[in-house]
């Protein structure tokens, strides 16, 4: 049975041949590119552009960041059951969550993301024209799915809608949650800014889900080159609120060698369910 939930009456919203529809009759079109938009409010641009994906995407396929790719798997495939249905929230433009179902062939999954210029881009992906990942447009604090349907949830850096993550996981679910460590990209900061703070790590407690297991991973890698430099810059936080100056020196190097640094925590949904 579909997970999904009509944006407009909350009805379960079946696939038909070109998008989906629910009883009461508000159809949704699938885009060519594969994904479906299910925000109500009016159109306009939301979440990262197509050139900022795209500089993200070139610096994923790089390689920097294969050491998380290849942990989020491995904790996901042993975690997760045969058949399982998992949410990729916040999905961009689909480097994890294709990894986990190009590595567990059994699995579907479900990425939402704000931006559609990033599911344009997830719908090049072998998995999604597999029709194996299944792409929607929308925000994270209202999901268009219905209660308790997915085995497990996975967040990398996007936003913390901790509520609504219970409410679409089954009793006993899993959440996936990537977060910087304190020395994440410090190097950049020390370029971009006068005084660069490190990384604030609060408590790994949420409410309604029980933390089984919190891995740190830290490793070095170096960025050849300005194109590298910049697609990485782009899609840091920092690129929103860094001065002009900060800009100008990192523009001006050549190279920058720089650490990784993320927890990787894995949480288990309690049985009372939160609602949002």
């Amino acid at each position: 049975m579909s997970p999904l939930a009509c944006p407009v009456c909350h009805a379960p919203l079946a696939e038909v041949a070109n998008g989906y529809t629910c009883p009461a009759g508000h159809h949704f079109d699938r885009a060519r590119q594969g994904y479906t938009n299910l925000l109500t409010r009016a159109a306009g641009q939301h979440g990262d552009n197509r050139e900022m994906l795209l500089g993200r995407r070139a610096f994923l396929e790089g390689g920097s960041y294969t050491p998380l790719r290849d942990a989020l798997v491995s904790e996901m495939s042993v975690r997760l059951p045969q058949n399982a249905l998992f949410l990729d929230a916040g999905c961009g433009e689909g480097y994890y969550g294709d990894a986990v179902l190009r590595a567990r062939t059994d699995l579907h999954g479900y990425g939402i993301d704000i931006s559609r210029d990033a599911l344009k881009l997830a719908g090049s992906r072998e998995t999604v024209r597999a029709g194996r990942f299944s792409l929607f447009v929308s925000g994270v604090y209202e999901m268009p799915f219905l209660d308790g349907r997915f085995d497990g949830v996975l967040n990398v850096f996007a936003p913390l809608a901790v509520s609504e993550y219970r409410r679409v996981l089954k009793p006993g679910g899993y959440l996936f949650l990537v977060i910087p460590g304190e020395n994440h990209l410090y190097e950049m900061k020390e370029v971009l800014y006068d005084t660069p703070r490190k990384n604030e790590v609060s408590d790994f407690a949420l409410p309604s889900f029980a933390l089984l297991s919190g891995t740190p991973l830290t490793y070095s890698f170096r960025l050849e080159g300005q194109e590298s430099i910049s697609a990485l810059f782009s899609m840091t936080p920092y690129y929103y609120r860094t001065p002009e100056g900060g800009k100008a020196r990192l523009a001006a190097l050549d190279a920058l060698d720089l650490t990784a640094d993320f927890h990787l925590l894995t949480y288990r949904a309690e049985e009372n369910r939160a609602r949002s």
